[in-house]
């Protein structure tokens, strides 16, 4: 047996399958790291946007079309004004993210086409 395996462990079952090339491509745990933490992110930011636009577009058009106390007019320009507020940050944040991603893909690409 063994003795790189932990005491009780079982070696992997390998099964071959017959292929005609197998090709490996390397990725830098940094560009893993990257893909790992911006990648999932990157989305979630974009969903924020989008709904924090949706909404204060929403709290602007029942603004303009109804006639409403001021107390509730005043509420609504505050939850327009953040809500288009939060969905520049979050796209700025998302294209920042965006371009990141996209970069360490095409860097990942890029030595993968000179193999």
């Amino acid at each position: 047996m063994n003795k790189n395996y932990i005491s009780g462990s079982k070696p992997p079952r390998v099964r071959v399958i017959k292929h005609d090339a197998i090709i490996l491509y390397e990725v830098t745990e940094d560009e893993l790291q990257t893909l790992i933490k911006d990648g999932p992110s990157e989305t979630l930011y974009l969903t924020l946007m989008i709904f924090s636009i949706s909404l204060a577009t929403a709290f602007l058009i029942a603004l303009l079309t109804t006639t409403i106390s001021l107390l509730i007019y005043s509420i609504f320009i505050i939850a327009s004004a953040l809500g288009y507020s939060l969905g520049i940050v979050f796209i700025v944040i998302w294209l920042k993210k965006r371009k990141l991603v996209n970069y360490t893909i095409s860097k990942m690409y890029e030595r993968w086409k000179e193999i």
